[in-house]
């Protein structure tokens, strides 16, 4: 049912843990599947410098919490947020940039699962409010 990636991400998350100093943190709850998940961005002259997440959940949110943060980390927060708009639409199952998501184009078959897009859109739920 899920691609490599997704079993990859979701058994060896490369961002998983905490920051020691965020600037930015938020806990949401997906109450639809029971997941929930933190995430904390450290931030400097509107650049994402770092990011971690923590989760309870299935594979679909903590993969795409994963991936989103080795995308974003390094961006400004302008480009952060174009990445995430697209990330959104290829869940959706819209139009969306190819170039603009990424490493995130591992998620796109979600959009075909009705059930999975709340858990694919926990991270950017969080995200996007920062």
């Amino acid at each position: 049912m899920y691609n490599d990636a997704i079993i990859d991400h979701n058994n060896h998350p490369f961002n998983d843990g905490e920051l020691a100093n965020p600037d930015i943190e938020s806990i949401l709850e997906n109450a639809s599947c029971g997941d929930t998940l933190k995430i904390q961005l450290a931030i400097k002259n509107e650049t994402i410098v770092a990011g971690k997440f923590t989760s309870t959940g299935c594979a679909i949110s903590r993969t795409a919490a994963d991936i989103i943060l080795d995308e974003i980390v390094g961006k400004s927060k302008k480009e952060a947020k174009a990445l995430l708009k697209n990330y959104r639409a290829m869940i959706l199952g819209e139009k969306y940039s190819k170039e603009q998501v990424g490493n995130l184009v591992a998620l796109q078959d979600i959009a075909k699962m009705p059930a999975r897009t709340k858990c694919a859109l926990l991270p950017y739920q969080i995200i996007d409010n920062f």
